[in-house]
């Protein structure tokens, strides 16, 4: 695809310099178009809108369209490489090891090491995928797994997916028991859409743009469907859509000063009911939780009898009545040294006076 996007100038070359939106059209319906048919009304739409339908050029490669337009070859699995990717990623790595002039009694030697430096590195890659945890962007569970299960280079591009995903809106199409179909878009533009349909039973989705039939990568909308698909089952969804209105409603709050104060009253309310909210299910909860141990009693099936008497420890409390002459020792003490009332050894006026 990228020889015949090269050669656009050369055989269009009034159109292209004389229409400098000529180009813009031209990528557009060959990397946004998601379908055969929208491929072939853009196409048709840039043919007539600049009069190029006797232009052999784009008669023949629209001829070939079903071997180089994305729409056409999204469902045949690539694993995101393109035609000559390959022989130029191992021309780049073998420069390190050979060159035009390594001698062929090297070239084993030298090919073992390529080998070699390769195999260490991918030990290195899972070493650390392994053994360490990779820094998390967003509050998904989803982000959670995927960075146990993919490595640190697919997890990263996962990641940018998933962020990505925030700037798309979904709208439900089509409901039913098996299948559920949801149109994607991003926010802020009205095209291109994107179509995804999520299976309720096996929990799958697949998207029109067949990203991951392609190159077996998840995109963005694909993310977005998932989520918007499992709503009923996951707090996930309820965050993205949250997000969602958020920034909408941010965009249109940094409008002006007026602007701004109607969307932070908003977000004041909001936040306050769901303070009240949160009192009213604590407190829901707590009541829950105590009638479960306090067993409901009729008041007309209730009897008030006196507390039973337990007998306390040690000896029992004399009930003789005591005399007056007892009652008032009792307030007196005795010294164990001079044998006098009124006070005790340690202050003992006669023990101190000896020492």
């Amino acid at each position: 695809m990228w020889y015949i996007e090269k050669k656009v100038p050369e055989y269009l070359n009034r159109v292209y310099h004389e229409h400098g939106e000529f180009k813009n059209q031209f990528y557009k319906g060959i990397h946004q178009s998601t379908t055969v048919e929208e491929f072939d009304s853009d196409w048709e739409a840039m043919i007539d809108k600049y009069g190029l339908q006797d232009n052999q050029w784009l008669n023949k490669i629209f001829s070939i369209r079903e071997k180089w337009i994305p729409a056409y070859v999204c469902h045949n699995f690539c694993a995101g490489m393109s035609i000559t990717q390959r022989s130029e990623s191992m021309n780049k790595y073998f420069k390190d090891f050979l060159n035009s002039s390594t001698p062929l009694s090297e070239f084993v030697t030298q090919y073992e090491k390529a080998l070699d430096a390769r195999y260490n590195k991918e030990r290195e890659k899972t070493f650390k995928t392994r053994n360490s945890k990779p820094l998390l962007r967003t509050l998904y569970p989803m982000e959670e797994e995927a960075s146990k299960i993919y490595t640190r280079k697919m997890f990263r591009i996962f990641q940018d997916e998933l962020v990505g995903s925030q700037l798309f809106i979904t709208e439900k199409v089509k409901f039913s028991i098996e299948v559920s179909t949801y149109k994607v878009r991003e926010i802020y533009k009205e095209k291109p859409i994107y179509y995804v349909n999520f299976h309720v039973t096996s929990k799958e989705a697949n998207c029109s743009c067949h990203m991951f039939e392609f190159s077996e990568k998840v995109k963005e909308v694909a993310i977005e469907g998932f989520q918007e698909g499992s709503n009923n089952a996951s707090d996930t969804s309820l965050f993205n859509s949250i997000m969602v209105h958020f920034l909408e409603l941010s965009e249109r709050g940094s409008q002006s000063e007026k602007y701004y104060d109607i969307a932070i009253q908003s977000l004041q309310n909001g936040i306050a009911k769901l303070d009240l909210l949160d009192i009213e299910e604590s407190n829901k909860e707590f009541v829950n939780s105590t009638s479960e141990y306090i067993p409901k009693v009729s008041e007309a099936n209730i009897a008030l009898h006196d507390p039973r008497l337990v007998a306390t420890k040690g000896r029992p409390r004399t009930l003789r009545m005591k005399s007056s002459l007892e009652m008032v020792r009792k307030g007196f003490s005795t010294c164990s040294y001079c044998m006098k009332n009124g006070h005790t050894k340690p202050k003992c006026p006669t023990l101190n006076q000896t020492r």
